[in-house]
């Protein structure tokens, strides 16, 4: 049985530096995916949070001040 990361599968994957991948929304980050070779989404609970949370930071009902 082979591993799913074995070095005969990672080899043939390009190489890609930190500068090439966002992490987050695709709804929400758009102009950063244009710019990236690898989008990185984030799952099910992440998404949960964040979309409230993006809402209510943008009618200014939450502020980063509170935190």
């Amino acid at each position: 049985m082979r591993l799913w990361f074995s070095q005969e599968i990672i080899k043939g994957l390009p190489t890609t530096s930190a500068k090439e991948v966002v992490y987050g929304q695709t709804a929400l980050l758009r102009e950063d995916i244009k710019k990236v070779r690898l989008v990185a989404n984030p799952g099910c609970y992440p998404t949960l949070v964040q979309l409230p949370l993006i809402l209510l930071i943008k009618v200014y009902l939450i502020s980063f001040s509170e935190f």
